[in-house]
């Protein structure tokens, strides 16, 4: 288990054993310990990177890049948050460092074709406040970023470091053990409030909401009676049936009015909004500032997080960091999962549902097998020619974990692109099953492919694309963006797409930190911890990121949060088939020594073997057309020649 599980599972505890009278004081102090390994301290170029096993690092620009982990603290119930402090718990061991703490850049985005990106990169200098002083950095351990609201249960989100820096002594405090203490206070008005909601009797039970427009229903229908045979109760409601009956100052906001009853009420947890922005089904736009970049993202994530208004002071500007109920921070932990086919007519509808009914038809059978499209981004100052294989590289622990059949498109190391139109063509028309680009795209290009070029697409199974490239996924544009057409194509394409609706972004040092890392949440709670559906590993990915999303000064975290859109159906489930290994032993039957492997297998299946020396190395097929034997099979190969190896088995 891991440290912050284990801490996390403590803070539950201490607010189980609290005696009711206690949260009816005055205040109620919740204490949680989380504990660290030792920093690791490298020279890369002029200054120290500093890293700590299972912490991220913060990325303010001019301020020291030191590890942190964000914890999240459940508060006790009818409660708000007061104070928040830290203190080492085992004391602190101080470790001098010869050079300086590297430093935070300004992001840069990932740029539209042809597109000169002037990066403020170059005037980026170490804050002297900070870097000229022996005050330590940051001041405190633990620093709340916000509290949330999921199942009924506040949630404090909070910051913690276990390394401090002294800039002028140069030297790092590190604590391997952490005690973030909590000050909370009752509230019974807020206890009052929200019984009165808990006391709500549900009228009916559905599962899943399906939001369109009339004439687009009989398309639809498919669907529909696929989730209704998948065991869910469904429920279908009209954009013009719910903004002539609900409350709301305009449209986006009276369809989030009767998604929150439809939860409350009727116990929704999927939603798919059948249709396209700005007039089939309308979008909110969320606030967004980075980097002199001003913007308002179309983002469904307004439809998924339901508490509060997402728009307090009534300025006319959502989702600002200030725009939760109290000048707070808004709702970003989801009540629903939400998705959109972006489809305006009953044939761009019909074509959708098909192609996600053909996916989930194939199920587990569909092959195991990526692709990474890795883009040149550019020459950054000082003298750094950014790659999208760079930030794609954090992902393939992920896929080789899972045995992916992974290969690449990558202009590294040229600085330029290398691969065009017909190497992206060829690439998608083998039918892998995902799709991860990191590079250029725009409204109407992406992967090196124009609108016109998806003609040529002939894919024969549909694939799940993920794409750190700005504006492919602007749903909300007219004519449609590139990532809309890639979802609706009839037959193939993508059956659906995780795409930025504006800019996507990056550190031309760190291609991996932004977009990327949204990209890694992804992949990881998909593959790694198997949340098979799209609309939750999508919105856990985000989730994971909470902790990161700032409340002031350049916010890439917080415009990735909101610009990232799942273009698809939030119940479709991601499989692929590859079977558990029972048993890999090494005998010696008297021809010399051999490697056994045992699997279970399934009536008329077939399977294939491969071998790698080492897991970032290319698989060698050892056979293929292996006819199933149920319950087991069983294969025997002459052992490697390699000190180790890893055995794969995927069905065909």
């Amino acid at each position: 288990m891991h440290r912050e599980s284990m801490a996390l599972m403590l803070a539950w505890s201490l607010l189980h054993i609290l005696p009711q009278s206690a949260l009816a004081a005055v205040g109620v102090t919740v204490m949680a310990p989380h504990n660290f390994a030792a920093p690791t301290v490298e020279s890369r170029g002029a200054y120290l990177k500093v890293s700590v096993a299972g912490c991220s690092v913060s990325s303010a620009t001019g301020a020291p890049m030191l590890p942190f982990r964000t914890v999240r603290i459940p508060l006790p119930p009818d409660s708000r948050l007061s104070t928040v402090s830290a203190q080492a718990g085992l004391g602190e061991t101080p470790l001098s460092v010869t050079g300086m703490v590297n430093y935070g850049r300004t992001p840069v985005h990932t740029p539209r074709r042809g597109e000169k990106v002037t990066s403020r990169q170059a005037s980026d200098r170490p804050t002297p406040a900070i870097y000229q002083s022996n005050v330590i950095y940051p001041p405190e351990r633990a620093q709340l970023v916000s509290v949330q609201r999921s199942n009924g249960r506040d949630i404090a989100l909070v910051r913690v470091f276990p390394v401090q820096y002294e800039p002028v002594s140069g030297r790092l405090l590190f604590a391997p053990q952490v005690i973030v203490t909590l000050d909370v206070t009752s509230d019974a008005s807020r206890a009052r409030a929200l019984s009165r909601v808990a006391s709500a009797a549900p009228t009916a039970v559905y599962d899943y909401l399906l939001i369109t427009r009339t004439n687009l229903l009989a398309a639809f229908q498919p669907l529909v009676d696929r989730r209704t045979q998948d065991g869910l109760s469904v429920r279908t409601e009209t954009v013009e049936s719910i903004t002539n009956s609900y409350a709301g100052r305009d449209a986006p906001e009276k369809i989030r009015t009767f998604i929150r009853y439809a939860h409350t009420n009727w116990g929704v947890s999927h939603v798919l909004l059948g249709g396209d922005a700005p007039f089939t089904v309308p979008c909110r736009f969320a606030r967004v500032v980075c980097a002199g970049e001003i913007d308002n993202v179309p983002s469904d994530l307004y439809y998924a997080c339901l508490d509060g208004s997402w728009n307090s002071d009534n300025d006319g500007l959502w989702g600002e960091p200030t725009d939760g109920e109290g000048g707070t921070d808004v709702d970003l932990f989801a009540e629903v999962y939400v998705g959109r086919a972006p489809v305006d007519t009953p044939a761009e509808a019909a074509a959708f549902v098909d192609k996600v009914l053909r996916y989930e038809q194939i199920g587990a059978r569909h092959p195991v097998s990526a692709r990474f499209m890795g883009g040149y981004l550019g020459l950054y100052p000082p003298d750094i020619h950014a790659q999208g294989g760079d930030g794609l590289d954090p992902l393939a622990p992920v896929f080789s974990s899972a045995f992916f059949g992974t290969e690449w498109l990558d202009d590294r190391p040229h600085p330029s692109n290398t691969w065009f139109k017909a190497e992206s063509l060829a690439v998608l028309n083998d039918s892998p099953h995902l799709v991860v680009h990191y590079g250029h795209a725009d409204d109407v290009m992406l992967m090196e492919l124009d609108e016109d070029d998806l003609a040529e697409l002939t894919n024969q199974t549909a694939f799940l694309l993920n794409s750190a490239g700005c504006d492919a996924g602007a749903f909300d544009w007219v004519p449609d963006a590139i990532g809309d057409e890639f979802v609706k194509k009839s037959g193939s394409g993508a059956f659906a797409a995780v795409l930025n609706s504006r800019l996507g972004w990056f550190d031309a040092s760190n291609e991996w930190m932004y977009s990327g890392e949204f990209q890694l949440a992804f992949f990881s709670n998909l593959i790694d911890r198997g949340v098979g559906r799209l609309g939750v590993a999508q919105q856990l990915a985000k989730q994971d990121m909470a902790g990161f999303v700032e409340s002031s000064g350049d916010m890439p975290y917080r415009w990735c949060y909101y610009t990232l859109n799942l273009l698809g159906d939030p119940w479709t489930p991601v499989k692929w088939d590859v079977p558990d290994l029972e048993l890999i032993q090494t005998v010696n039957d008297g021809d010399g020594l051999r490697v056994v492997l045992q699997w279970r297998s399934v009536t008329n299946r077939q399977y294939s073997i491969s071998r790698r020396d080492n897991l970032s190395g290319a698989p060698v097929l050892l056979t293929n057309h292996v006819a199933a034997t149920p319950p087991f099979n069983t294969y025997t190969a002459a052992a490697p020649a390699a000190a180790c190896a890893f055995y794969s088995v995927a069905g065909e």
